[in-house]
């Protein structure tokens, strides 16, 4: 499940193994990003398994926003968080509750803002300090991957790989693919 508007590119196997070996700069960059991301949720598997339950939450939202910013300008400390505060406490193993209120009191004591759908972290240096958290994501370089990639579309290739956007909100709607991101959780 996608919390943010992302693509979603269908390719059948044979054209996926087929793409691996005329392109060998994608296969490059899905093993690095798929290393990356796994090295990510190890590392913060260990940190929350030893963290409090008020850095718990510190480190998820300094995750979320480090994976909201993945690619792009630096976007400040303001994000859109994408989930409940149910979801948020799922995905770190707090209540809804609890969750609630750590987040009244990271406003109380001026360390966040937030104005729904967006969060402002107003003392984000501190926060990475306190939780010793590292942003794997902080710089990824991909320039080197696009020229090779953006070639031109085969006409004979199979309608399924052309990429579709659905929307978080109606998974029914598909657009042309256009700019859109992706957060794992």
């Amino acid at each position: 499940m996608m919390l943010t508007d992302g693509t979603l590119t269908e390719i059948p196997r044979k054209a996926f193994h087929r793409e691996i070996v005329q392109l060998p700069r994608l296969s490059l960059l899905l093993f690095a990003l798929s290393s990356l991301s796994l090295t990510a949720f190890h590392y913060q598997v260990t940190r929350l398994n030893t963290m409090s339950a008020q850095d718990n939450l510190k480190f998820f939202l300094l995750q979320l926003i480090s994976r909201l910013q993945s690619g792009q300008s630096d976007l400040g400390n303001r994000f859109e968080v994408p989930m409940t505060q149910v979801e948020i406490g799922q995905a770190i193993g707090l209540t809804s509750i609890y969750v609630n209120k750590l987040l009244r009191r990271f406003i109380d004591e001026g360390q966040l803002e937030i104005e729904r759908p967006y969060f402002r972290l107003k003392t984000r240096e501190r926060w990475e300090c306190e939780t010793a958290f590292v942003d794997a994501f902080a710089e990824i370089d991909t320039s080197w991957f696009a020229t090779e990639f953006s070639r031109p579309i085969q006409q004979n290739a199979s309608p399924r790989a052309n990429g579709r956007v659905y929307n978080r909100t109606d998974p029914s709607t598909c657009q042309p693919e256009g700019a859109a991101r992706a957060i794992l959780v």
